[in-house]
């Protein structure tokens, strides 16, 4: 697969997860098994996939599946009192202008809840992300876009450790982290 080719829905969401992204998903699942989310209108950003189901099937509730090119800012008729937008910001060219389309989309007091990788070393990154975004130039990102953090978490996203054993990059990304964090409009 070259840089530049796009990864298919099937590419991006097969059939089983692999052991890193049901690790996370676990974890971000267990963190808002945490929120009062009940009842809420909710969002996720991307096409219709098994985390939104997984949290779908948690919740007891129909999760609204936001999918346009990111890259491009979008007016919505729609509000939502909870959006979520799990590992997309890494994977666009203009993430500040996808924060802004979804601030417009949140109602007054909403939230949205946003993972992304930390940043790694360049031999260490994803072929598929343009950015891993350090921590400082992600708080500029979210204050630019009129988000202010409400809290972070870091998760580990790693999982059964014999599934790094066949290489150094898998070995090391064993450590790596994903930070999720819950905003709101500024």
């Amino acid at each position: 697969m070259g840089m530049n080719t796009l990864l298919s829905a099937e590419e991006l969401w097969p059939d089983k997860f692999p052991n890193s992204f049901q690790n996370r998903a676990n974890r971000i699942i267990k963190y808002l098994k945490t929120q009062n989310l009940e009842g809420l209108r909710i969002a996720d950003c991307g096409v219709y996939n098994p985390m939104a189901r997984q949290v779908e099937n948690m919740l007891g509730q129909k999760i609204n599946s936001l999918d346009w090119n990111f890259d491009y800012p979008i007016k919505s008729v729609q509000s939502y009192d909870v959006i979520l937008c799990f590992e997309v910001l890494e994977h666009l060219f203009n993430p500040l202008i996808f924060l802004e389309s979804i601030k417009a989309m949140l109602y007054y007091n909403g939230v949205l809840y946003l993972s992304t990788p930390r940043q790694w070393p360049q031999c260490l990154k994803a072929i598929h992300h343009y950015h891993e975004i350090p921590n400082d130039r992600l708080m500029w990102l979210f204050d630019a876009a009129g988000l202010k953090v409400i809290e972070c978490k870091k998760i580990t996203i790693a999982g059964n450790w014999y599934n790094h054993i066949h290489g150094i990059r898998p070995i090391l990304r064993y450590f790596q982290k994903t930070r999720l964090y819950k905003l709101c409009k500024a």
